[in-house]
C-alpha cells in the first residue's frame, strides 16, 4: 500500500468513527456482519493468511474469526475468508 492509501484510510475510518459510523459493520438486519475490507488490506505482513491480530481492523472479521477460522489454526486463508462475504 502506497503512503496516499495508508492517509486515505485512515481518513476514512476518522470520517467513519466521526459520524458514528461503525467500520466493519456491514449488514442489515439479521443477516451475519460481512467485512468492508478486502482479504489484501487485511493481510499486514503478507503471508496468504489473516491473523486474529490482523483481524482487530474490520469489526465483522473480528467478530466472526473463530466462527470461520475452520481448521483452527488461528488464522484465516482466502477461502475461510470467503465465507465472511457470502451470504447465509
Amino acid at each position: 500500500m502506497d503512503i496516499f492509501s495508508g492517509y486515505l484510510a485512515a481518513g476514512l475510518i476518522a470520517a467513519c468513527l466521526c459520524s458514528g459510523v461503525t467500520p466493519g459493520l456491514a449488514h442489515q438486519g439479521s443477516e451475519k456482519p460481512r467485512p468492508v475490507t478486502t482479504f489484501g488490506y487485511l493481510d499486514v505482513d503478507k503471508d496468504a493468511r489473516i491473523s486474529k491480530q490482523e483481524a482487530r481492523v474490520d469489526w465483522a472479521v473480528n467478530q466472526r474469526f473463530a466462527e470461520v477460522d475452520r481448521n483452527r489454526d488461528g488464522y484465516l486463508d482466502q477461502e475461510e475468508f470467503k465465507r465472511l462475504i457470502r451470504k447465509d
